[in-house]
């Protein structure tokens, strides 16, 4: 049997969702209900009169908890918590919402010396003013989110089975001779390719994301040192040749994801987070890849061509002191994944300034389910999107940034309080459940990869309406690209 077709059955067994019945969801659910529904009933303005440190420190604890049930639920279900949406979800809505409050309101506190400008970040457009009122959405949002979650583990799947007999060795030389094309397609094809079909194109070099996150599997669960060295050679390729795609784009993202998809493989061939490189590797993050980033970006304001663009920025940091660097990596960091703006923003507006939209950026959304060539002058979604963004003063109308809505705000400025819990919730479910369809319907490695790249992907937690419009049509697409690249034509093989 082959090192591949080994550390298969040790995902198996140590992953499989179902292994245990979850009763934690009859503890939690009903107390979530009901503090949700008590602060769903509770008006807006009775939540801002309340002391400004019992909100934003009652924010940071409740969400903490919340966090603290997701890896139980995981733990209890004998799920890997670093590879289940329970707990990786419950953990980043902690960071993003739980400790961005507490980072929102004392960023101003911070002594910024280098650059001053950065204390009023959280003063534009009124986020620091209206922070209460933006609590008030996190914390209902986070109940329900964390109940759907805990629910999800206790239903079976109702989805079709799609497993085939798999060939792990026909898996790994198929991506390897695919692996070039994606990279041409995400690096370089995509940035040359008319609006219209660019989305369609770009999901087949997407696929080189997962491919990462398999190469970095293989390297780290390897039994010989051949194996190591042929896969630890094939990462660093995919790696570094992946990377331009974060230079055209300008964005700290696309630069951070390959390494990102490293990582996601280690956690998945070791059950655990690489914490020795990640400490070793701070420092080189905090003061360089950070940093640098930050300052590439913001030179794409003034400079266009890549090559001018690389060498102004190489000139900027070299220049700068490192308490400039360090001030650039905390608004890429802290600053960035802060994401109580645009719930404390949205929660003044509306219904105070605009009414609520009833349904309508999740009809744009669906309108981005339909293909071109069915509807030619369809909009752009995200463009039609970026208008309510602008409405509250957050981007320009006409401007090249878009700021698409986290779920918290969109499910508020549709339904109100009860529409975002009652969404939330739903919100919740739908990723625990198809966490559990991909990877017991389909095959336990390839659907813990398909997911874990979809949530790394989506740092800004966008609503189920943006959820679809992309997952309908990726997943269908990475999982056919699986079944031709690993499908064995001899006798099923256990996997």
């Amino acid at each position: 049997m082959s090192v591949a077709s080994i550390t298969l059955g040790q995902v198996r067994a140590a992953a499989t969702p179902g292994v245990r019945p979850s009763r934690l969801s009859r503890i939690v659910c009903p107390p979530l209900g009901l503090l949700a529904m008590l602060l769903v009933l509770t008006p807006q303005s009775m939540f801002n009169e309340l002391p400004r440190f019992l909100v934003v420190w009652g924010t940071f604890a409740i969400t903490l908890v919340l966090g603290l049930i997701g890896y139980a639920a995981a733990k209890e279900a004998g799920l890997n918590p670093w590879t289940t949406p329970v707990a990786l979800n419950a953990a980043y809505y902690f960071i993003r919402y739980g400790w961005g409050t507490v980072a929102t309101e004392y960023w101003e506190d911070y002594p910024w010396e280098t650059n001053p400008l950065l204390r009023m970040n959280f003063h534009r457009f009124g986020v620091w003013e209206n922070l209460p009122g933006g609590c008030h959405l996190i914390l209902v949002f986070g109940m329900g989110f964390m109940m759907g979650s805990v629910l999800a583990m206790r239903r079976r799947t109702l989805l079709p089975r799609f497993q085939w007999p798999l060939s792990p060795a026909r898996l790994q030389m198929m991506l390897m001779l695919y692996a070039p094309f994606a990279i041409f397609i995400n690096s370089y094809l995509q940035f040359h390719l008319p609006l219209s079909i660019r989305y369609l194109v770009t999901i087949f070099g997407s696929f080189v994301y997962p491919t990462t996150v398999l190469a970095s599997y293989w390297l780290f669960s390897a039994r010989e040192s051949k194996e190591r060295m042929r896969w630890g050679l094939f990462l660093g390729f995919i790696v570094l040749a992946s990377i331009p795609v974060g230079l055209m784009s300008g964005q700290m993202a696309h630069m951070m994801l390959p390494m990102l998809m490293a990582v996601l493989g280690y956690i998945v061939a070791r059950g655990t987070i690489p914490w020795k490189a990640i400490v070793l590797g701070a420092p080189v993050l905090f003061f360089v890849i950070l940093p640098f980033a930050g300052i590439y970006k913001a030179a794409g304001a003034h400079i266009e061509k890549m090559d001018n663009r690389l060498e102004f920025s190489l000139w900027k940091y070299r220049v700068s002191s490192y308490r400039a660097l360090a001030e650039l990596s905390l608004e890429r960091t802290v600053m960035r994944f802060a994401g109580s703006n645009m719930p404390s923003v949205f929660s003044w507006f509306y219904p105070k300034v605009y009414p609520f939209e009833a349904g309508k950026t999740m009809q744009i959304e669906a309108s981005m389910m339909v293909p071109r060539s069915m509807w030619e002058d369809k909009g752009y979604g995200a463009f039609d999107l970026n208008r309510y963004t602008a409405k509250v003063g957050m981007v320009e109308y006409e401007g090249n940034t878009t700021a698409l809505f986290d779920a918290v705000s969109e499910y508020y400025i549709n339904f109100g309080l009860a529409g975002c819990f009652v969404l939330s919730i739903v919100h919740g479910y739908y990723w625990q459940a198809m966490f559990r369809w991909l990877t017991t319907r389909v095959h336990v490695l390839l659907g813990t990869v398909i997911v874990l790249v979809l949530l790394s992907q989506n740092e800004d937690l966008v609503g189920l309406g943006l959820l679809s419009a992309v997952h309908l049509k990726v997943i269908p697409v990475w999982l056919l690209l699986f079944y031709f690249f690993s499908r064995s034509n001899k006798h099923a093989i256990a996997t």
